[in-house]
């Protein structure tokens, strides 16, 4: 007989629990960007000199990678070259944080990778909306 209202109390609180509506909550993701490294990652100029050439892109595009002095560049069509920092094994990032680099050379000599860019939306869609980052790979 004890047990009766400890019963009807949870079945009151189980149905007014449910009763409720709950509030929805968003939370925007962040934006995607991309981020200079603290230090520059050291690499051997051989690293550099085997990743340097030339790179077609799965949107149509191609990508050069290319040295002046003792400074790595990358540049996609005639588009405006970009300073590149060594930022991982294999990992570049323009210096103007505009695009990102990640090439892999497998043991057969090919080099294959990613592209990571900031364009302006309006070349996306057609409409002015701020800049979206682009990822293009390449093989």
């Amino acid at each position: 007989m004890k047990q009766f209202p400890y019963a009807a109390l949870l079945s009151a609180l189980a149905l007014s629990a449910t009763a409720q509506t709950p509030d929805t909550v968003r939370i925007p993701a962040a934006s995607p960007h991309i981020t200079l490294p603290e230090h520059p990652y050291h690499m051997s100029e051989a690293t550099l000199y085997t990743l340097k050439g030339a790179y077609d892109l799965s949107n149509g595009k191609s990508l050069s990678v290319f040295s002046r002095g003792n400074a790595l560049y990358a540049e996609v069509d005639n588009e405006g070259r970009h300073r590149l920092m060594p930022a991982a094994a294999n990992t570049f990032v323009a210096t103007d944080r505009q695009l990102k680099l990640e090439l892999n050379e497998h043991d057969d000599g090919t080099i294959t990778g990613a592209l990571t860019m900031v364009v302006p939306a309006t070349q996306i869609s057609g409409v002015n909306a701020g800049e979206k980052l682009v990822v293009a790979t390449f093989r």
